[in-house]
């Protein structure tokens, strides 16, 4: 049994889990799945910021350098995309937003 304590606690996280999935499903409906999981790598990228906005983590000065070749790469595929819409970006992005939320609210 779930208390109303635990059950609190477990939707915020599981309410962004399911939002971050209907985003990525919808973004694989817009555009090609391999752009959508291209764009999806910049999740780390979310989690360092809403971890810095949110509980006010400052992330290593490496582990944030090892985040620019991933984001100019991912800048650099999603430029050269033939199926590229801003539909299918927009919410691969959503999805990204809505599981760094669920990363930052686990913690």
């Amino acid at each position: 049994v779930v208390s109303k304590q635990e059950f609190n606690s477990l939707l915020g996280p599981a309410s962004m889990h399911a939002l971050g999935h209907i985003a990525a499903n919808l973004s694989f409906a817009a555009v090609a799945i391999s752009l959508t999981h291209t764009v999806k790598t910049l999740e780390p990228a979310f989690n360092v910021l809403l971890s810095r906005l949110i509980l006010g983590e400052v992330t290593p000065l490496p582990a944030m350098l090892a985040l620019i070749p991933i984001m100019a790469g991912v800048g650099m595929a999603s430029a050269g995309e033939l199926s590229f819409n801003w539909t299918g970006f927009l919410t691969a992005m959503a999805s990204n937003l809505t599981f760094g939320f669920r990363a930052v609210w686990s913690k």
